[in-house]
């Protein structure tokens, strides 16, 4: 950890098995303490005289923290950046929930995607560091804010869907890169990639197995699985065969940017390929 990496304070079931990459992150590149409840964290902060830079509630399940749990959080600390964590369960939560107003929302599965957009010292305004006040709207819009970086080398993706192909493929041109469509992963004669994209949004549990001969068959080229709204199994499932990293969907262009910058240059401080 750098010395001047922001002090977080992560507040909650920072323990759960769905938080433990997160939390492994947090640890490496940010100043954190872990506090299981809120007295707890206002202990934790009246000891160390700390003064956090995020604030975030780590949340397995609807109903661990009330509205009511994050005001008190937010009139103690204003200046703060808060951001919730959430685990599997708390998915629904914007439909038929009451989701806590002026709080950024990522799931455990989109934390490692997002954190290398997240606040470095000197960084620029990113979705972390808006006022509470901001909208998602607003906050989507942060993210783009900043040019990407320029990049250049050939992505494969394999997808039997030519829609999500010229999705995949104008995101990656987006940024510098070329791509390469492979509908059927058993047919595809490839050179020169870089990394290749999985699609693995329509597929079922057994077909992991053609995931596993794909790693085979690419010999050595890094695999982003792109899984929708996966469950920690699945993650688990997708890396024991052969994924270097997962991108969740729906997802944020800069999501997947990060995620294909670190997954093919190790000597990238954000790699979290674990």
């Amino acid at each position: 950890m750098h010395r001047k990496s922001p002090a977080v304070l992560l507040i909650g079931n920072w323990g759960h098995h769905e938080f433990r990459e997160a939390v492994g992150w947090l640890n490496r590149h940010t100043g954190l303490a872990t506090a299981d409840t809120i007295d707890h964290a206002f202990d934790l902060t009246e000891e160390r005289g700390a003064c956090w830079h995020t604030v975030i509630l780590a949340q397995a399940r609807p109903g661990q923290f009330s509205a009511r749990d994050v005001e008190r959080v937010g009139r103690a600390w204003p200046l703060s950046h808060f951001v919730a964590l959430l685990g599997s369960f708390c998915e629904g939560e914007t439909r038929s929930g009451t989701p806590w107003p002026g709080v950024a929302r990522v799931y455990w599965h989109q934390f490692l995607a997002r954190c290398e957009s997240q606040p470095r010292p000197g960084s620029a305004l990113r979705i972390w560091q808006l006022p509470r006040t901001a909208s998602d709207a607003e906050r989507t819009e942060a993210m783009f804010a900043v040019a990407p970086d320029p990049c250049s080398g050939l992505i494969a993706v394999f997808t039997p869907d030519a829609l999500l192909f010229d999705g995949l493929s104008l995101a990656c041109r987006r940024v510098g890169y070329a791509t390469a469509w492979c509908p059927n992963e058993r047919r595809c004669s490839l050179h020169g990639a870089i990394a290749a994209v999985w699609d693995g949004t329509f597929q079922g549990r057994a077909d992991f197995g053609r995931l596993r001969c794909l790693h085979a068959q690419l010999a050595g080229v890094p695999i982003i699985a792109l899984l929708a709204f996966p469950r920690h199994d699945q993650v688990r499932e997708a890396r024991e065969n052969g994924a270097a990293a997962i991108v969740s969907s729906p997802f944020m262009l800069p999501d997947l940017w990060n995620v294909i910058r670190a997954t093919t240059d190790p000597t990238r401080s954000g790699r979290e390929a674990e």
